[in-house]
């Protein structure tokens, strides 16, 4: 029951940080592609945005991950 309990947190931190790691990846990549052509060597533009967006992707994501986690943490108490 422990490593079943185990695997699920392992699988919900998996699914709680993905689309926030994926959005600012493929931010970092297309801006960094658009800086190269571009020939610009300002590194704030891409925090910036990354920093934009995961605060959009947490915003819209957080009522799906917190109820997620909710779910997960009640799940623990009643096999305690």
């Amino acid at each position: 029951m422990i490593i079943h309990s185990v695997n699920q947190a392992l699988w919900l931190a998996l699914v709680m940080s993905a689309p926030i790691v994926l959005v600012c990846a493929f931010i970092g990549l297309f801006f960094g592609f658009i800086q190269a052509i571009l020939q610009l060597q300002d590194q704030s533009l891409p925090f910036a945005l990354k920093l934009v967006f995961s605060t959009l992707i947490m915003i819209f994501l957080g009522p799906y991950i917190s109820g997620r986690l909710i779910n997960y943490s009640l799940m623990i108490f009643e096999l305690l």
